[in-house]
């Protein structure tokens, strides 16, 4: 009688650790899918972010460089009134010399967008890469998981066993016990 109440205790534990491998698993699909939520939220919040900053920041530079440029100009002009015929070279030269500084201006501005949030938006390739990542994981898993219960101990990967069925090497060093099959539940 005692041996049976030993095998019920050990079916009951069994069944126990069955499903507390089974709510840690729906624990870990719910983690992933409240992170596959939040990578979305944030890219869309950083895309957000991303074209209200360009767009503010376009407005101010192209204010700046038309103030400067205007400034410029009009200092030109006044000096260009004064000596039409000696300066008509030198006015061309600054016209031009200004449309360098403003195209070296642009590129900067553009080199800098670009430096600070362009380069760290994922591309659609490395949001692909992550999404067939996250598929072959879930795979590695279903896969794992049809041995027995698979689980992740204090950072290990942890299985049940057996503990009545188990084997022992050649050389009696090591014992091996046999993978608890999956219930008919999960």
């Amino acid at each position: 009688m005692e041996r049976l109440d030993k095998l019920f205790d050990a079916a009951a534990n069994l069944l126990a650790a069955s499903e507390k491998n089974e709510q840690r698993f729906l624990n870990a699909i719910t983690s992933i899918e409240k992170a596959n939520r939040s990578v979305s939220r944030v890219e869309s919040e950083t895309k957000r972010a991303i074209k209200e900053s360009t767009q503010n920041a376009s407005s101010e530079i192209a204010d700046k460089v038309s103030e400067q440029l205007f400034k410029k100009l009009e200092n030109a002009h006044v000096k260009a009134e004064q000596a039409a015929s000696r300066y008509e070279k030198a006015s061309r030269y600054s016209v031009l010399k200004l449309s360098f500084i403003m195209l070296i201006l642009l590129i900067c501005v553009a080199i800098s967008i670009w430096f600070l949030f362009v380069k760290d938006i994922p591309t659609i390739n490395e949001i692909n890469e992550l999404r067939s990542e996250k598929a072959q994981l879930q795979a590695q898993i279903e896969k794992l998981n049809q041995y027995g219960h698979i689980t992740s101990c204090d950072g290990k990967l942890c299985v049940s066993v057996d503990k009545n069925d188990s084997y022992k090497s050649s050389d009696g060093k090591v014992i091996y016990y046999v993978i608890a099959p999956r219930d008919s539940k999960n």
